[in-house]
C-alpha cells in the first residue's frame, strides 16, 4: 500500500469550530454555513443568531446548535 495518497492534511477540522465568543462576534451580512448551507447573519445575538438564505427563507440557531453543524467562512 505504498500508492495510497493521504489527504488528511487537506481536510479542515470541524471540531475547532467556533467559540462562544465568536459566536457573540458574529455580525450581520456576514456569511457563515449551516448544516452544508450558505447563510448570511440577519441578526446576531449573544444565545441565539437569526440566519437567512439565498432564498430569503430564516431560521435561528442558538450556539451549540451552530457549534455542532456550522462554521463561519473565512474571508
Amino acid at each position: 500500500m505504498k500508492n495510497v495518497k493521504l489527504y488528511e492534511e487537506f481536510t479542515q477540522d470541524l471540531s475547532e469550530a467556533i467559540t462562544l465568543d465568536e459566536f457573540k462576534a458574529l455580525k450581520p451580512g456576514q456569511l457563515v454555513h449551516y448544516m452544508g448551507t450558505a447563510y448570511k447573519v440577519e441578526k446576531p445575538g449573544d444565545v441565539t443568531v437569526v440566519l437567512k438564505d439565498e432564498e430569503d427563507e430564516t431560521i435561528e440557531v442558538n450556539y451549540n446548535m451552530f457549534k455542532a453543524k456550522g462554521f463561519v467562512n473565512q474571508v
